[in-house]
């Protein structure tokens, strides 16, 4: 295939160009922090949230998925751009709201952050088989989790999964409650290698309770530097406006869910992170490339 696509972007280049400081610039840049290394540093949008040939695997040699993923851009896109342009959830048609559903959905689904909690999953539960007493069925079960536990089986997973879970995702998501929070405050919303974060007050132990449909769940995906959108329990917030200004407190709490969420990398318009490092200085675990993200019972 002529012409293959090398740098592919699970964060997409047209909405890193809200977060840019000059969002007019032929070329706009980004502020970065760097977590491993406690760094920061400004690149071009064309540099970060993505990584070369991130989604190829031998069975798709004309990257389709790629282009797949390039077309589900391109809606969202629209979408996107009259939500902000007309800051009211209310101007969304239901072509709008399932075109954001559905790319909500996906974008969650496709990053750097997600495929590592695939692989940690994969990971521990293959820990968990190996030593037991196997019967040949079994053996050959475990044979295929072997081979997931690799990059690419990982990304050959992750491709599936998404292709497979995408849309009844984006149905849980089209019933919960939208908000629009609007900030006024001089702190910018921060983003990052993985924008779509979640958030639960409540503690449902011993079961998980970041699943869409958990009470209490929230889930948080910034717009821009002044507008977030989020997607939350219909019961338990379904007495909120649809539209709302939010303190400083508040745009405080969703940067250190960007923080918590990332890979590696937090994306802002400004180059000030001195909240990054004091959050790192409390939960170093966060910095760490290879940290804990799931368990597996």
């Amino acid at each position: 295939m002529s012409n293959r696509v090398k740098m592919q972007h699970y964060v997409p280049r047209f909405y890193l160009r809200n977060f840019a400081a000059d969002t007019s610039a032929s070329t706009p840049t980004v502020h970065c922090f760097d977590k491993p290394n406690r760094r920061q540093f400004t690149t071009s949008i064309t540099n970060v949230g993505g990584e070369n040939y991130f989604y190829d695997i031998p069975e798709d040699p004309e990257q389709e998925f790629e282009s797949q993923l390039a077309a589900i851009e391109g809606e969202f896109s629209d979408a996107y751009a009259s939500l902000l342009s007309n800051g009211d959830l209310g101007g969304l048609d239901e072509n709008d709201r399932s075109a954001i559903a559905y790319s909500i959905a996906i974008q969650e689904l496709r990053t750097r952050e997600n495929r590592e909690r695939f692989r940690e999953m994969v990971s521990k539960l293959r820990e968990q088989l190996e030593g037991e007493a196997m019967t040949d069925e079994m053996e050959e079960q475990m044979e295929e989790i072997r081979e997931l536990d690799t990059e690419e089986g990982v990304s050959r997973f992750q491709r599936e999964f998404i292709q497979d879970n995408a849309w009844d995702l984006a149905e849980i998501i089209l019933s919960m409650k939208w908000i629009l929070f609007v900030n006024d405050t001089e702190m910018p919303y921060w983003t990052s290698d993985h924008p779509i974060v979640r958030h639960n007050h409540l503690d449902h132990s011993p079961y998980g309770n970041l699943g869409l449909q958990s009470e209490g769940i929230q889930v948080y995906f910034p717009l821009s530097p002044t507008v977030s959108i989020a997607f939350c329990d219909p019961v338990m917030f379904g007495h909120l406006p649809a539209k709302s200004s939010v303190d400083r407190d508040h745009v405080r709490f969703q940067n250190s869910l960007q923080i918590r969420e990332s890979t590696r990398h937090v994306i802002a318009s400004t180059s000030e992170f001195l909240m990054a490092n004091a959050f790192l200085e409390d939960y170093p675990q966060y910095a760490e490339l290879n940290r804990d993200r799931v368990s597996v019972e």
